[in-house]
């Protein structure tokens, strides 16, 4: 029965571990992530991945060179199928896949429930009982993603993962490294709002309050399953990012319902804006009153140009007037 399980899941795999909006297209060094120490963050950055910060599934199924010439057409499928296989093997050969199949979780947290108060054996073979198996394999899987893609690296490996995304970075006019950009730059940006907001503050104010940078923190959601989203940021280097606290799996109840979560757990915070292309992330942002920035790219994805662009959202704005008013110049990404 496993066979036949994992057979049915590699003929179809994207739309069950990836996420459905594919059936409907078809290094760790530093961590980067501003959220540090025991302050709650004034700001929330809720990030999409694919074709956000990523291209992934108009890779596969050749979307992204739509007008382009048949050639770069099979180029980028080719691409996509290289992704395909890399994700598929870091998934099945250190996340622990088939058997995390059944038990997807919205967040790391959940495993915790799942657990109780026992302390996982990482070694998962010795007195693991038929509930506590997901939640110790879980925390192991916790453990590799915080560990990072260069400790999985087998032997030539970590050179073929850097090729593949040199290769595709190119092919897609840079998408990756201004991905990368525009998370530094937004961060920097929701960071320095709060200093630019008072420098109309009193003469009598203290100096450090009207300088103080905002707490940011860069959480991000995505349709597919949660181990899956973990490989996917690994092997797209945005690990650095996102610590896993901060990665969630709407494909257990959906984006509005996560980002209720979000605004639960980050209640103190003052702003949030979600930062995606689907009108399912712009619909679950207006229900919570949070700011939208839609990333919109050309009707030919193959001019690999992206724009940030600022829309208002239906109800009053949490969010820092200065993202609002200069996300929309932040980064433009490459015109081929």
């Amino acid at each position: 029965m496993a066979s036949e399980q994992g057979s049915a899941r590699r003929q179809d795999p994207y739309a069950q571990i990836f996420g459905k909006r594919y059936s409907h297209l078809g290094n760790r060094g530093g961590r980067h992530d501003p959220h540090q120490g025991t302050a709650p963050p004034d700001v929330v950055l809720v990030w999409d991945l694919d074709e956000t910060l990523i291209t992934f599934h108009s890779l596969i199924n050749g979307s992204f060179a739509a007008g382009a010439s048949l050639q770069v057409q099979d180029t980028t499928r080719e691409l996509g199928g290289r992704w395909e296989h890399a994700a598929l093997d870091l998934l099945d050969t250190h996340f622990f896949y088939d058997e995390l199949d059944d038990h997807n979780l919205e967040h790391i947290g959940d495993a915790d429930q799942a657990r109780g108060h026992e302390q996982p054996s990482f070694g998962l073979s010795e007195g693991l009982t038929a509930h506590s198996l997901p939640a110790a394999t879980w925390a192991h899987v916790q453990q590799r993603y915080n560990g990072g893609l260069a400790s999985l690296a087998g032997p030539g490996q970590a050179e073929h993962w850097a090729q593949l995304y040199e290769a595709t970075n190119e092919l897609t006019g840079g998408w990756l490294q201004h991905g990368a950009q525009l998370l530094r730059d937004c961060t920097a940006v929701a960071k320095a709002a709060p200093a630019a907001a008072t420098q109309a503050a009193s003469a009598g104010e203290h100096a450090a309050q009207r300088q103080a940078p905002a707490h940011v923190a860069n959480v991000l959601v995505s349709a597919g399953q949660l181990v899956a989203t973990l490989a996917k940021l690994l092997l797209f280097r945005l690990d650095g990012y996102f610590p896993i606290e901060n990665v969630y799996s709407s494909a257990v109840r959906g984006k509005q319902q996560c980002f209720a979560r979000i605004q639960q757990r980050f209640h103190q915070a003052t702003s949030f804006c979600v930062i995606g292309d689907s009108e399912e992330e712009q619909q679950a942002a207006e229900s919570q009153r949070w700011h939208f920035t839609r990333i919109s790219t050309a009707e030919s994805c193959w001019h690999a140009y992206s724009r940030v662009d600022m829309q208002q959202p239906s109800g009053p704005s949490f969010c820092h007037p200065l993202l609002d008013v200069t996300a929309s110049n932040l980064v433009t990404r490459p015109q081929a």
